[in-house]
């Protein structure tokens, strides 16, 4: 007796359409219209832009990277004040500066503590599915507070210090050919 090599499955489908009677007396119904063909495809378009948050972009010409610093908002001690290229209050250098005003009074030691959560800054390109880090560099902030931490100096609601990053000519060149449209403030990776 011979076995057959192969087993065959015949799977049928069957559609079954179902007609109900319409009513004779009840008028035509309307053709279905087609929908309407957008000028886009859904992939590009993008819903309409909101205004921007001060801080929540990098200053020109770097204003297409969005960032994170507005968390050093949610402390509940600090607020962006302004955000700006220009040259910074403790050494004159030029530099992208976020100028910061105290909301809540504390220590020089603590607000050192705070900002240190937002020392790291780390550039990525992520429109091409995983982020890809491309630049790191280093938030610094004014002197004042680390000089008055070792004496135990304080910080009043409304002073105002700044914040920077030193990026020169040739970074931000590469930041804006490479795309960059992310950085994220973090704490310095050990």
């Amino acid at each position: 007796m011979t076995r057959p090599h192969a087993s065959v499955l015949v799977l049928l489908c069957f559609t079954v359409t179902v007609v109900l009677a319409a009513d004779p007396e009840a008028p035509p119904a309307a053709p279905a219209k087609k929908p309407a063909v957008a000028a886009k495809a859904k992939s590009e378009q993008r819903p309409p832009e909101k205004p921007a948050v001060l801080g929540e972009k990098f200053p020109a010409p770097l204003e297409a990277i969005s960032c994170n610093i507005l968390e050093l908002e949610k402390t509940g001690y600090f607020r962006i004040q302004k955000v700006e290229v220009g040259r910074t209050e403790d050494f004159g250098d030029e530099a992208f500066i976020w100028t910061i005003a105290v909301t809540r009074s504390l220590t020089c030691r603590m607000a050192m503590m705070l900002l240190d959560r937002f020392v790291d800054v780390r550039f990525f390109d992520a429109d091409h599915g995983m982020p890809l880090e491309l630049y790191a560099t280093r938030l610094n902030y004014s002197a004042r507070i680390s000089d008055e931490a070792i004496d135990g100096g304080t910080l009043d609601e409304n002073d105002v210090f700044q914040l920077w990053l030193h990026l020169d000519d040739e970074a931000v060149r590469m930041l804006r050919s490479r795309s960059v449209d992310k950085a994220v403030f973090g704490r310095t990776r050990k």
